[in-house]
């Protein structure tokens, strides 16, 4: 990131300019946090749709949890030439098939019989940049609290003429759980206490993880007192392993024993996950 200069030099058979020097400069900004929010980016080169080319996509697919707010730009260039090798004819796109599916310009639709949400989980705002017809699209989406998958495409925009058939259409898929745990065990965890004091035992693991965003295990417990737990980070911010082992079971009896890993998070809406564990002591 920041600035870059490149020097190319071209050959040519012109004996009076037999070396062509082109230099290049730039300043490299870094990638907006937003946009890898999206499923499909093309970060390259975006994407042409008739005679418009969007960045960095014109298909944007994205994945909320519920009650979630994400705000994503894109960046549009009405009036670009499309390549006649590319047959975009309705019946090689699938426009056909899918034009009449669209929801009305500007309003949101769901994927299925669900209620659909308010008509502001979606706030569109246009730019153009000084001097150039280059525009720029800020979509603010969210939050819905129903699951679904929902579409959207944009209204045509009165004050800007060029974007009238903007081919832009977003795909929502909001899901009902965000945060997933996944313990190794299924039922009781049978726990001998015929080994010595001192031996530790794995109980089992505990996957934790967010299919979207972002979190941290902050610290990690047990209700059961012999128990001990340890957390591991796999991929920060993503993906935590947690491992349960015995500790000292002095003075215990055989029997079965009920009681939960307890997991504190900074998630907004799972600051607490506790994981039943079910242990079954036997002579």
């Amino acid at each position: 990131m920041g600035p870059v200069e490149y020097t190319y030099n071209i050959t040519t058979n012109d004996p009076g300019y037999p070396v062509i020097q082109l230099a290049l400069a730039a300043n490299v900004k870094p990638m907006p946090q937003s946009i890898r929010r999206l499923e499909n980016p093309d970060i390259a080169t975006g994407e042409i749709v008739d005679t418009f080319k969007i960045w960095p996509t014109a298909h944007p697919r994205i994945t909320l949890e519920r009650g979630e707010q994400v705000s994503i730009r894109f960046r549009i260039w009405p009036g670009q030439y499309r390549p006649p090798q590319e047959d975009l004819s309705p019946a090689n796109t699938g426009a056909a098939q899918t034009a009449g599916n669209r929801s009305a310009p500007g309003t949101i639709r769901a994927g299925r019989a669900d209620s659909l949400p308010g008509s502001n989980v979606i706030n569109a705002v246009v730019t153009r940049d000084q001097g150039r017809p280059i525009y720029w699209l800020d979509l603010n989406i969210g939050p819905i609290d129903q699951p679904g998958i929902y579409y959207w495409h944009p209204a045509p925009q009165v004050e800007f003429k060029d974007l009238a058939d903007l081919p832009l259409e977003l795909v929502v898929t909001v899901l009902g759980e965000a945060l997933v745990t996944t313990p190794s065990w299924s039922g009781p965890v049978e726990v001998s206490l015929s080994t010595q004091p001192g031996d530790e035992i794995l109980i089992g693991r505990i996957g934790v993880r967010k299919l979207v965003g972002s979190f941290h295990v902050k610290k990690v417990s047990s209700t059961i007192p012999f128990l001990k737990v340890e957390s591991q980070t796999l991929i920060d911010g993503n993906n935590y392993l947690i491992k349960i082992t015995t500790g000292s079971r002095e003075g215990l009896r055989a029997g079965i024993i009920e009681g939960a890993v307890r997991i504190d998070t900074d998630d907004a809406r799972k600051p607490r996950i506790d994981v039943p564990c079910r242990i079954k002591l036997v002579p």
